[in-house]
């Protein structure tokens, strides 16, 4: 700082060398400006490990709007026009992804309510949960192999697409079983969970290996093949969605009109 009284430069101390002011009444006039050496205070700057937790935290939320804009858009489309699913690609894997995990979790919930009075969230809820996500899981893996083998030019990342993008029409015939089962309509929400576990597992790999020309393997052979897969993964994952009453349930409403 400069002596408020002659002007001579001092480097540090509480009085002019020069003159023998006192400097201290400057410091404490001009905090900002003054520091223990004498020399000007810097500003603080914000060190780079908070600059990068900052710039990932942005990076994060942009990342979340964005998918979430993308998936609302790819659900709503396929909400009005369902074949829409054909133009489903990789950029669009995120989005059927989701739609794949929406359904394990509804199917978690519909089990929760039916788990009695005291039902076990663990046992009851994402148990089955894991159960059905394991069982797209096969639907999925053995679609992509079946296009495989039929020379399909078909990647992992659009198989996932595809599958979510076929899955929301079930999606929906499946939401419409838990609201059925909220109001005690357990028969019918028994027949269309089971019609949307055999529909995701039974037509979907069908529609995906139609859309383009089948080579080199049989299709009849083939779907022979993915519908034993299917019914093993139903039977072993998914086969508490389909009631082992509901060949009686079916014959109780068939009785009704005397068929």
């Amino acid at each position: 700082m400069n002596c408020p009284n002659c002007g001579a430069h001092v480097e540090s101390g509480k009085f002019c060398p020069k003159c023998g002011t006192s400097l201290v009444q400057e410091q404490a006039a001009h905090p900002e400006t003054a520091s223990t050496t004498g020399e000007p205070a810097a500003p603080q700057a914000p060190t780079p490990q908070t600059a990068n937790n900052q710039a990932t935290q942005n990076e994060f939320v942009d990342n979340v709007k964005s998918t979430s804009s993308n998936f609302g858009q790819f659900f709503m489309t396929l909400l009005k026009t369902p074949g829409a699913a054909q133009k489903a690609n990789g950029n669009d894997m995120i989005s059927g992804l989701i739609t794949l995990i929406i359904y394990g979790l509804l199917a978690g919930l519909l089990f929760y309510l039916n788990g009695g009075s005291n039902p076990e969230f663990g046992d009851e809820f994402f148990k089955p949960f894991l159960q059905i996500v394991g069982m797209l899981a096969i639907f999925v893996i053995a679609t992509f192999g079946a296009g495989k083998l039929t020379m399909q030019d078909l990647s992992f990342q659009d198989t996932i697409a595809k599958y979510g993008a076929y899955t929301v029409p079930f999606l929906l015939v499946f939401a419409v079983a838990f609201l059925a089962t909220l109001v005690d309509l357990y028969t019918v929400a028994n027949i269309l969970s089971a019609a949307s576990v055999l529909g995701i597992g039974f037509i979907i790999p069908v529609l995906i290996l139609r859309e383009q020309p089948i080579k080199g393997f049989d299709h009849v052979y083939l779907m022979v093949i993915l519908s034993i897969i299917s019914i093993i993964s139903i039977f072993y994952l998914g086969r508490f969605l389909i009631n082992i009453d509901i060949i009686n349930q079916l014959n109780s409403i068939t009785d009704m009109f005397d068929f």
